[in-house]
């Protein structure tokens, strides 16, 4: 996008932010809005927030050394700290939550006018969001996604902004550059640190979805409670005109009654159940994707896809529902339905050129317990022999989830090999250990801490007619170890390793004469 023209204050600030400033405070202009004291440049406004993982007053005066104009801050204790000949600093209680509307007032709004979807859940957001988009451009409306993947349009490259929900200011300067270039309809996904920490406040939504409610992020939010508080909190708001509720979650089904209470537009989907607005039934499974028969007040039809597994399936009602909420006939819509690509990380199948010799391999992010169970569920449900897992837990995250996730990959698969997955300051070795502590069936259980020889190992041992799942890092093109990040990529090492395979068994061929 072109450079956001510098803004008076008066201009941006809410009326109640505005209260006992000066004339010459409010008449200030300012080049732009940052958080981060590193992109500050001359005549900047530095936000130096306060939260439980930070603290940005640390880093006025390095903000201010890159040409900060005038500081603003939650932190009562900086604002009375602070000293400058020059430069102002602003105390606002509730900075984090006008945040979203001062970057949405200082980049033009650029949600504004555009259809904006918005899609929460603990898993399945990346899936919905690309279904969601893929299906809005094939309906002819310019579409762009904002997420886990990066940002950028459908059929076009993606950019990499580093978070599922990007801070309020970044969010506010991507819609922006995205309205720039035309956007008629905006997917994102919205995390549970994007809600709490107010990152789309600001944002008006047409559609909200949810996917599921299960166990994640506790490191952050502290309980279960307050997870499901702030996951529910997007669709009760009044940012969110229509909301969609997969009703085969019951806390999302428990949802629905709420947003009922409120007199929110409901939309629901199931994969079986037909109390649900949308069904399916007739379902069925192979290992070249899948079909069902679609059910709903507006109609039927035939659902043909290549996406694997059940949880897909509901990934795809939700896609499904959006477009028919939006008034787009069901009958269009699942047309449109057997073009559409799976995403990238996201139980991705595995090609390489020959692939004779191999098993089937998938690479998914599922790095939840409710992930984990429903991509081992889902891949047992397409018929192969035998299910191959290679997993491993994070370091510095949520440890009240590695035994739980090592006792559904025993329950679930016929091999498991537990790996690094992104370490962090944390020993992999423990990592491992913690993940095993309370196993049974230890001998379907191998450890092999480097990752890159654990899929290996898994790819070269498996048969054609098994499936090898490489979970937890999907889309990921790093590992994170120590203070370090090095280039890893699971689908890249997977694939070198069938091409090897296949050359080994071309030259053995080749020596016995066939």
């Amino acid at each position: 996008m072109d450079k956001p023209q510098a803004q008076v204050l008066a201009a941006i600030l809410p009326k109640a932010l505005q209260l006992n400033l000066s004339e010459a405070v409010l008449e200030m202009a300012i080049s732009g809005l940052c958080s981060d004291s590193r992109a500050v440049r001359s005549g900047f406004a530095f936000i130096a927030l306060k939260s439980p993982i930070f603290n940005g007053g640390h880093y006025i005066q390095h903000a201010i050394e890159s040409g900060a104009a005038i500081i603003l801050t939650d932190d009562f204790l900086v604002h009375e700290r602070f000293t400058h000949p020059n430069i102002a600093c602003l105390y606002f209680e509730n900075l984090q939550q006008q945040l979203g509307l001062i970057a949405a007032k200082f980049y033009g709004d650029g949600a504004n006018g555009r259809q904006m979807i918005g899609v929460t859940g603990t898993n399945g957001k990346s899936t919905v969001v690309s279904l969601v988009a893929q299906l809005y451009q094939a309906l002819g409306k310019k579409t762009a996604i904002i997420g886990t993947l990066g940002y950028g349009f459908i059929g076009e490259r993606i950019t990499h902004s580093g978070m599922t929900t990007p801070d309020a200011i970044s969010c506010q300067r991507l819609l922006a550059e995205l309205a720039d270039e035309h956007a008629d309809t905006i997917a994102m996904e919205v995390s549970s640190h994007g809600i709490e920490l107010n990152r789309v406040a600001g944002i008006q939504y047409q559609i909200g979805i949810i996917t599921n409610i299960t166990r994640d992020h506790l490191d952050f939010h502290g309980s279960f409670e307050n997870y499901v508080r702030v996951k529910k909190s997007f669709l009760l708001d009044s940012s969110v005109t229509t909301a969609i509720v997969n009703y085969d979650d019951e806390l999302c089904k428990a949802l629905w009654s709420e947003l009922h209470a409120n007199n929110k537009t409901c939309y629901s989907y199931s994969v079986s159940n037909s109390a649900a607005g949308m069904y399916c039934s007739q379902i069925s499974y192979s290992k070249y994707g899948l079909t069902a028969h679609i059910h709903s007040p507006l109609g039927e039809g035939e659902l043909r896809s290549s996406l694997i597994g059940e949880f897909n399936l509901s990934n795809l009602l939700a896609a499904i529902s959006c477009c028919v909420a939006d008034g787009v006939p069901l009958a269009e819509v699942l047309e449109l339905i057997p073009n559409l690509k799976p995403v990238s990380g996201r139980l991705q199948r595995v090609q390489a050129p020959k692939a004779q010799s191999a098993a089937d391999i998938f690479v998914d992010y599922a790095h939840t317990p409710d992930a984990l169970t429903r991509v081992l569920t889902a891949t047992r449900q397409h018929g192969y022999q035998r299910i191959w897992l290679v997993f491993g837990c994070g370091g510095d995250r949520d440890k009240g989830k590695r035994a739980l996730m090592g006792e559904i990959a025993v329950a679930n698969a016929d091999k498991v090999i537990i790996t690094s997955d992104n370490p962090r300051s944390e020993d992999p070795k423990v990592i491992i250990e913690e993940i095993q502590q309370s196993l049974s069936c230890l001998e379907k259980v191998s450890s092999i801490v480097d990752r890159k020889q654990a899929i290996t190992w898994a790819v070269q041992h498996a048969h054609i007619g098994d499936a090898v799942i490489i979970a937890g890092k999907g889309h990921e093109n790093y590992q994170l170890i120590g203070e370090g990040k090095i280039s890893f990529n699971d689908v890249e090492i997977a694939q070198a390793c069938i091409e090897t395979m296949d050359q080994v068994s071309t030259n053995s061929l080749k020596s016995v004469g066939l």
